[in-house]
């Protein structure tokens, strides 16, 4: 027991210096291709947050384990928007941008009223097809596509100013 709770303790001091290695790491990338934070936060940060979860859902599917797969992602997202932006809150007020509420908070709902959808009228009830799989691939690369070019954007009106 002593020696989980030790390695327990160890992996939150590497997950908490591997945050800040991130969080840098991010940065410096934003700067060094004058980019926004926002894209290297919704992009590299994002999708490299996700990892984990990635590995989680394949190595679930192989198992034929797929409760755990939509466990690990309504959990991964109710954490990310509730628990994540309770707690940043808490430690310093956060002022929301007028594109996030334009744009990324409507791609969210979108997301989540598609997998409701789906999940309730698409293929059978509460089964996810391989089409509406791939729907829902196109949609996430999509969302990827204009936040990386939409960061770019920002990024060439920022310099010019």
């Amino acid at each position: 027991m002593l020696y989980e709770i030790i390695l327990m303790l160890i992996g939150f001091i590497l997950l908490i210096k591997g945050a800040d290695f991130i969080v840098k790491g991010a940065k410096n990338i934003a700067q060094k291709f004058h980019l926004s934070e926002i894209l290297i936060g919704i992009v590299i940060v994002g999708i490299g947050t996700s990892l984990p979860e990635i590995i989680v859902t394949i190595t679930s599917t192989m198992t034929g384990n797929p409760d755990i797969i939509i466990g690990n992602s309504i959990g991964s997202c109710i954490c990310n928007l509730l628990l994540v932006m309770g707690v940043a809150s808490i430690c310093n007020p956060l002022k929301i941008d007028d594109k996030i509420l334009q744009v990324h908070l409507p791609v969210s709902a979108v997301s989540i009223l598609l997998l409701v959808i789906f999940c309730n009228f698409g293929a059978g009830n509460y089964v996810i097809s391989k089409f509406e799989g791939i729907i829902l691939l196109i949609y996430a690369i999509l969302y990827i596509i204009y936040t990386v070019r939409e960061g770019k954007e920002e990024a060439r009106r920022n310099t010019r100013k």
